[in-house]
């Protein structure tokens, strides 16, 4: 699987959406108040659960666990569901440890998130908005509930050629709810109890494997 080449960058185009309880604006504002949000973030920490669906074989599966992401690319996922397992990053070497099998791969993070779908959806919730203007592009697609709803597109059309919709808190700006879309396959993403800023051990973002734990090193 081939993950959306450097998830979430994009422009502007303009639109208006209302959301019960939210004042009307114009997209270009919410998304310039997204900005605004995510400026005063180095870190954040979810649980999430994911729902995939393989749209040509029908097959679904449900992963979940919690995320703690901090700027610029530091990064621990501790999956609890379907099968144990931590994702471990610090910007330049990323650990894929899964303890039932007593193995941990390695890969460096530039080749990791070019080939990995399932993270880069639950890092599409801490990114940097600035830099998604620049590959993106916005389209309203009016509200649901609470929540202005968008769909980011690809600027760049080719082979992944993904699009995601975002749910976004009309209050607070931050994106809680995130799908994938294409390729014959979808990926829902839900957060709870998202914490901005939240204390962090930096030594969290490096991996020591356990004693007698396999290890396979990506070439």
């Amino acid at each position: 699987m081939k993950r959306i080449a450097a998830v979430i960058y994009t422009f502007l185009m303009l639109g208006t959406v209302a959301a019960p309880g939210a004042e009307e604006a114009s997209l270009d504002t919410i998304l310039v108040k997204m900005e605004q949000a995510e400026q005063k973030i180095e870190a954040v920490q979810f649980d999430y659960q994911q729902d995939i669906n393989y749209t040509l074989t029908g097959e679904k599966q449900t992963n979940s666990g919690q995320v703690i992401f901090q700027k610029p690319n530091n990064l621990y996922i501790k999956q609890l569901n379907p099968v144990p397992q931590m994702i471990i990053a610090n910007g330049k070497k990323v650990w894929v440890y899964t303890p039932s099998y007593n193995q941990v791969a390695t890969d460096s993070w530039q080749r990791w998130m070019k080939s990995s779908l399932v993270p880069a959806s639950l890092l599409n919730l801490g990114q940097n908005w600035a830099e998604m203007k620049k590959n993106y592009a916005f389209t309203s697609l009016g509200t649901e509930g609470e929540d202005y709803l968008l769909l980011l597109s690809p600027k760049k059309k080719g082979a992944d050629d993904w699009k995601m919709k975002l749910w976004i808190d009309s209050k607070e700006f931050i994106p809680h709810k995130a799908s994938l879309l294409g390729g014959n396959i979808s990926i829902t993403t839900e957060t709870k109890n998202y914490k901005v800023n939240p204390q962090i051990d930096k030594n969290m973002f490096n991996f020591r494997p356990p004693p007698r734990t396999e290890v396979i090193n990506i070439p």
